[in-house]
């Protein structure tokens, strides 16, 4: 998996182009294109706007190399749902809550770069 902001690239199935001006005639504009020599390579690109600058992130398939574990207290997946009647307003008052923490397991499976 790659996560990445994705600011500064264009990533299709056959080629990565860097943001070339669109003012330019279509002919010029194919010149900046570049053979996509990771086509495939990566399974999900995640781009977030979290995210800020050109830094990116790698990780592992987690069948490979985990790098993060997700647990739930006492194994259960579901969330938690619990109601409520009230005098205060004309309707149900819903809580819902989910158990779980997520832990650090192995940094080998992941690698970051501060990008350009």
């Amino acid at each position: 998996m790659l996560v990445s902001d994705n600011a500064g690239w264009h990533v299709g199935t056959n080629l990565i182009t860097p943001h070339p001006p669109t003012s330019l005639p279509i002919n010029f504009r194919n010149k900046f294109q570049l053979p996509n020599s990771v086509n495939g390579l990566f399974a999900q690109v995640v781009d977030s706007p979290r995210l800020s600058g050109t830094r990116w992130y790698m990780l592992a398939s987690p069948d490979v190399a985990p790098v993060f574990e997700v647990v739930f207290l006492n194994g259960v997946q579901e969330p938690f749902i619990d109601q409520m009647n009230t005098w205060t307003i004309d309707g149900v008052e819903m809580k819902v809550r989910l158990d779980y923490g997520v832990g650090a397991v192995d940094y080998r499976g992941a690698i970051t770069n501060a990008g350009a």
